[in-house]
């Protein structure tokens, strides 16, 4: 068998080969070929992420960008792209909402003026408890409005307060055990038996320590 010589002029002058196996559709690069349970799953049709997700997009004449009209899918009809709201390319991928003004309109209910509570985050704290803005009412008044370990005097609960004027007022303890309310404590007291994990031999622990150093 005799070789000749060609020159790079003739290699690219030269006729392609033609791709064998399995290549990207996007791209056309040659991929692995997947095997049959991928292929009957649709996958191993990319090389990569970036194709599968490029793969993925509406034509241009369905986006926003791209067509003058968008189709409303609750109405059925065609419309002008600003008769939609804009959104997130995260939540629809055409950048526009897929219910027309009027249609998003038409589905909110009639709603009053917002009249906000100020008992509301209240009272879903306390809802965590199983119990009501009376009952620890209650509590803090059969407690006089002091802690139940250390005595301490507390306010008592206004709106308006916060999170940061927690430290104000008195907190629920619960058994974490059984989600039992057992009082209301300050919160250096709730956050003691907390490190403590309501453990009772710890507890007498800490005090015959406190009492051995203690200075008589």
């Amino acid at each position: 068998m005799e070789f000749t010589q060609c020159s790079l002029l003739d290699l690219l002058e030269a006729p392609a080969i033609p791709q064998t196996g399995p290549h990207c559709e996007v791209c056309r690069k040659p991929i692995r070929r997947p095997p049959p349970s991928k292929r009957a799953k649709g996958e191993g049709r990319y090389c990569s992420r970036a194709c599968q997700g490029f793969a993925k997009r509406l034509p241009l004449s369905l986006t926003a960008d791209g067509a003058a009209e968008l189709r409303c899918t609750r109405c059925k009809t065609m419309k002008p792209v600003d008769s939609f709201y804009r959104t997130s390319r995260r939540n629809t991928r055409r950048g526009r909402g897929y219910w027309c003004i009027p249609c998003v309109r038409e589905s909110r209910p009639e709603y009053g003026p917002y009249i906000p509570d100020p008992q509301a985050r209240r009272r879903n704290m306390l809802r965590k408890y199983g119990i009501t803005i009376s009952d620890y009412d209650a509590l803090f008044e059969a407690q006089a409005g002091r802690c139940a370990i250390c005595g301490i005097e507390k306010e008592a609960w206004h709106p308006g307060a916060g999170a940061a004027g927690r430290i104000k007022f008195l907190v629920v303890d619960h058994d974490h055990a059984d989600g039992r309310v057992r009082g209301l404590l300050c919160g250096n007291c709730n956050n003691g038996l907390g490190h403590f994990r309501d453990n009772v031999a710890s507890l007498l622990g800490a005090i015959a320590y406190i009492k051995r150093d203690a200075v008589s």
